[in-house]
């Protein structure tokens, strides 16, 4: 018959010795984790605070937003994040590469096409310091307006946008309630 043998007793130091290694262990995963997540914020993600009345309703005064900055194929329709002479601006794209853009008593076309814009607030007429009308974008270019067309400072005044120049395309809008 065989006897079973005594397991060794641990000592209650040693208890305490193997739980703060562990707990150790467990607070550096969670640091990597979330100097990780930080490194990822910076370099994928930027975010800014919307002080510019162009994009109302949608984009308001005080709302902060997040731009995903490695998509930059745009497509009509999305807001994009870009810096205009050291302001930060989130607009509408209204074309993209390759489309003619023209502003007409109608109103906005492409392509020929009149656009019918559900979100837009105010007329959408050009300004008369601004680009000259039709223009045809390049490959690498997009034509940004603002929601808000009477009050917007958008493509209308200084023309297309290289993509390049662009900061991104807004992923997420937050909005800030009379705090």
């Amino acid at each position: 018959m065989k006897q079973r043998g005594k397991q060794p007793e641990t000592t209650t130091e040693q208890q305490k010795t193997t739980l703060l290694s562990e707990t150790l262990h467990l607070l550096r995963k969670v640091l990597v984790l979330a100097g990780l997540l930080v490194l990822s914020g910076i370099f994928l993600f930027g975010a800014a605070r919307n002080t510019d009345p162009g994009m109302a309703p949608a984009v308001k005064s005080g709302d902060l937003i997040f731009y995903f900055r490695l998509d930059k194929q745009y497509a009509a329709s999305d807001v994009a994040a870009v810096k205009i002479e050291d302001s930060f601006q989130t607009r509408r794209v209204a074309a993209v590469g390759g489309d003619t853009v023209d502003l007409t008593d109608q109103g906005l076309l492409v392509n020929g096409y009149l656009q019918q814009e559900s979100d837009v607030a105010g007329e959408t007429l050009p300004y008369t310091d601004g680009v000259t009308f039709p223009i045809i974008l390049e490959e690498d270019q997009v034509f940004l307006l603002g929601d808000n067309r009477e009050y917007a400072a958008d493509s209308r005044l200084y023309g297309a946008v290289e993509v390049s120049d662009t900061l991104g395309k807004v992923v997420l809008i937050l909005r800030r309630r009379n705090i």
